[in-house]
């Protein structure tokens, strides 16, 4: 929702869009902000520096 806001604001070249619909936007974006840090992980788990595609990725 908010990538969508941004992008109709960047395409009419105004904020009016998103000036009507501050108060849910704030709201999201302050739920995906607490989301975000309860839920983030280290790369280390993510990656694994034995895996062949990461080395040849990687380099």
């Amino acid at each position: 929702m908010l990538m969508m806001v941004a992008a109709t604001v960047d395409a009419e070249g105004n904020s009016g869009y998103a000036d009507l619909h501050w108060k849910v936007l704030t709201q999201s974006a302050a739920y995906l902000n607490d989301s975000m840090v309860k839920e983030s992980i280290s790369s280390d788990g993510l990656l694994n520096g034995n895996d062949e595609c990461v080395k040849r990725f990687l380099g």
